[in-house]
């Protein structure tokens, strides 16, 4: 019974760590009337917090040639960007699918394309 129990808090242990290392954000360097494929972005995934991959989203943004990054989105385990000309949608959803069809609904504008987009692996 003992070894039971052990073996139950270990696996505890690990599910909550893993459910814990889920969060991830994006950030973006993107202008109006700019040409969306030109946009400087940064993902980061499998943070521990929002925060923890905020910061890592925008240190990986500024390593493009951008100089303005913003985060325009933290998700727990799907997110997405997507932009046009004349806008932008951002989204999260519990599949890459799903973020990116509500990203470019968000957009609401027929050229947006998905710029940026990923999932958390835990």
């Amino acid at each position: 019974m003992h070894r039971t129990k052990i073996l139950l808090a270990a696996w505890l242990t690990i599910a909550s760590t893993g459910a814990a290392l889920a969060f991830g954000a994006i950030a973006v360097d993107d202008y109006y009337d700019e040409d969306p494929s030109e946009a400087g972005y940064g993902i980061a995934t499998d943070y521990r917090n929002a925060r923890e991959a905020s910061i890592a989203a925008m240190e990986a943004c500024k390593t493009e040639p951008t100089s303005e990054c913003k985060v325009v989105l933290t998700f727990r385990k799907c997110g997405a960007y997507a932009a046009s000309r004349g806008g932008y949608g951002a989204a999260a959803s519990n599949t890459l699918k799903q973020a990116e069809q509500r990203a470019l609904r968000q957009c609401r504008d027929p050229d947006c394309i998905v710029v940026a987009s990923d999932c958390s692996s835990k």
